[in-house]
């Protein structure tokens, strides 16, 4: 029986995107998890005081975990030496990760390019016995730069994907559409041209504040009295996936977990996140500001192809059995 630690960024995030990453990655991992011992662990917060990490008990007991994963969303930076949101690993607890696999993990930018104290971080902690899944390509190329083997395995909330699915999504229309918004990318100019096209397009709109600060962006477009507001919580978007409805929005994970769940779906790009997923695996993806295309892909029948990896994907899982 082995000890397995899961580097967990769903515990104390502000964004509810995360649950999704969460939930998928303990559904694909339930192969290994459920005959193991799984202790979670949140990237939110340190993993110890630098004291612990250095002379503690501590540190031997996380030098004893048979496996250690990072489980997903963005969490590597080009610069680990400034506070990180979704990851706060620091000098003294960063030999506590010492061994982990990246999980279906993504890259952001954080700085112009990765410096050498950060490229050393991650040689030291990441695992050079296993091969590492990373959930687009640029990630992928990024590690083997490093020297570790790695395959682009998509984001874990798309290995559930399935062509008839997402086809079957696209044939039914809804006069309902789902909308989500971006606290830390907002374009009110874009974004409520946005709001005023859904507004003409459907009979009406609900809200879902995904991100912590989205509802009072929200407020500040001024469209709030205009829709019906969802909690903003993953379990109440969980339950509203049994309303008949379309997904148009710019957060990623709200839009895969919708489509997934048989709706269509389309995800508004305002970084490279969308797009270096959407090149792995077809989701659709569009532009933010590109409302020509976008109405073609809501008036469409024909769902995009879908591409997920599933032999990189069994090829990654298999490592561990």
């Amino acid at each position: 029986m082995k000890t397995i630690a899961m580097f967990d960024t769903s515990q104390g995030t502000l964004n509810q995107g995360d649950f999704i990453i969460a939930k998928s990655i303990r559904r694909e991992m339930d192969y290994l998890t459920q005959s193991n011992v799984v202790l979670r662990f949140p990237t939110h917060n340190p993993l110890a005081r630098s004291y612990q990490a250095l002379f503690g008990d501590v540190r031997k007991e996380f030098a004893s975990y048979n496996l250690k994963f990072l489980c997903g969303t963005n969490l590597f930076k080009a610069t680990l030496l400034r506070p990180n949101r979704d990851w706060n690993i620091g000098l003294f607890d960063s030999v506590l990760y010492e061994g982990s696999i990246s999980l279906g993990c993504g890259m952001e930018m954080n700085a112009p390019k990765v410096n050498l104290a950060t490229k050393n971080i991650y040689r030291k902690i990441l695992s050079k016995e296993y091969i590492h899944s990373t959930r687009d390509e640029r990630t992928a190329c990024f590690l083997r730069e490093l020297g570790f083997r790695a395959i682009n395995t998509g984001c874990p909330t798309t290995w559930s994907l399935t062509q008839d699915g997402v086809d079957r999504a696209f044939l039914a229309h809804s006069d309902t559409v789902l909308m989500t918004l971006t606290d830390y990318a907002t374009d009110k100019k874009l974004d409520y041209e946005l709001f005023r096209f859904l507004k003409d397009t459907y009979s009406k709109i609900v809200f879902w504040p995904q991100g912590s600060s989205d509802y009072m962006y929200a407020k500040q477009l001024g469209i709030i009295e205009e829709v019906e507001i969802l909690p903003p919580s993953f379990e109440a978007y969980d339950a509203f996936q049994s309303h008949d409805f379309e997904y148009v929005g710019t957060r990623l994970h709200g839009g895969i977990y919708a489509l997934t769940h048989g709706h269509k779906s389309i995800v508004l790009s305002v970084d490279h996140r969308a797009p270096d997923i959407a090149a792995t695996t077809g989701i659709p993806v569009v532009a933010r500001g590109n409302l020509v295309e976008l109405e073609k892909y809501i008036k469409s029948d024909i769902a995009p192809k879908i591409n997920v990896p599933h032999d990189a994907i069994d090829s990654w899982k298999k490592q561990f059995i």
